[in-house]
């Protein structure tokens, strides 16, 4: 009977006994894996919900814009150093920003600076006009958005977004794409031109966005009327 119980000790305590050092680091790993996985998952999610909320912030903004300007052919205003008119704020004040772009809705007394109308990375929406050839108007504008902050990683965000508003199925009016370069200011940076009916080319995005040195900024070119 003795014998009986402490082979039936030894046994219990052969099955309680611990992980080895090989087991531990074999469940450590999949551990790190699984939180790993978890949080590049998260990442894209998070990332993709921006981009869509910016997307359809975009959307409004030109659609307001047209319909506001359903009436009249140009802007009014005197270019900026020869370039573009920036023009944020009278649109602010028109109303063509969407509720969540907005810091306030009392658009007749609130400050300016309480005004700006933000991006989902809390960067501000700016409108220029496009000047035409007599340099005083314009049948065109400018959606774009600057500064963005090293740590967002403002590169593929001006990859992303530039990509999907170009392809086939693009705004009719859609005629060219903007980027801000690094030091580079509001009215003078890179464009490029979606002329002739042509297909800007979704997958020239990325290049077009660290062509020289990394975008900083993002933005669309449209017509008033497409």
């Amino acid at each position: 009977m003795v014998i009986l119980f402490v082979q039936r000790l030894h046994r219990a305590k052969h099955k309680l006994r611990g992980f080895n050092l090989t087991e531990l680091a074999l469940v450590m790993a999949a551990v790190v894996m699984l939180v790993t996985g978890i949080w590049l998952a998260y990442d894209r999610v998070s990332s993709n919900l921006l981009y869509e909320k910016a997307q359809k912030q975009m959307a409004t903004i030109v659609a307001n814009m047209r319909s506001l300007m359903a009436n009249s052919t140009k802007f009014n205003c005197v270019p900026t150093a020869g370039a573009t008119c920036d023009i944020t704020d009278a649109m602010v004040r028109s109303g063509i920003f969407p509720s969540d772009t907005r810091q306030s809705d009392d658009l007749a007394t609130t400050a300016r600076e309480d005004l700006q109308p933000l991006t989902p990375w809390n960067t501000r929406w700016y409108i220029l006009s496009q000047p035409d050839s007599g340099g005083t108007s314009s049948q065109e504008f400018i959606l774009l958005t600057q500064d963005i902050p090293d740590a967002l990683n403002p590169l593929r965000i001006c990859s992303e977004m530039l990509a999907r508003h170009l392809g086939r199925n693009r705004d009719q009016g859609l005629v060219g794409i903007w980027r801000q370069i690094a030091g580079g200011t509001l009215n003078r940076d890179v464009t490029e031109n979606c002329a002739g009916g042509t297909v800007c080319d979704p997958e020239s995005a990325a290049a077009f966005c660290r062509s020289g040195s990394d975008a900083t900024g993002f933005g669309l070119r449209f017509l008033l009327k497409p």
